[in-house]
């Protein structure tokens, strides 16, 4: 049986919403903000930045920021399918 191959807007934005503190669809968040939202540690998302792994992201200056679109395809890049 096969999967949908992309995450649903509608089931993520909650989660988004309960972690974040936003009451609407941001485009882009924090690495404090990801790296709650993915569940793993600030040290972990920079330690990956600086290998050029993980999530693609951009700079303004010292701001680092990462789009919706970009950690959804992460996650997605990410997903495992169990044998059934």
């Amino acid at each position: 049986m096969t999967q949908s191959s992309s995450i649903d807007h509608r089931q993520i934005m909650p989660l988004l919403n309960a972690v974040t503190g936003f009451s609407s669809s941001p485009q882009w968040l924090t690495e404090k903000q990801v790296a709650k939202l993915i569940g793993i540690s600030l040290s972990k998302l920079r330690s990956d930045r600086h290998k050029c792994q993980g999530i693609h992201y951009i700079k303004f200056g010292r701001s680092v920021r990462y789009s919706m679109e970009d950690i959804k395809a992460f996650m997605e890049s990410n997903r495992i399918t169990p044998l059934q």
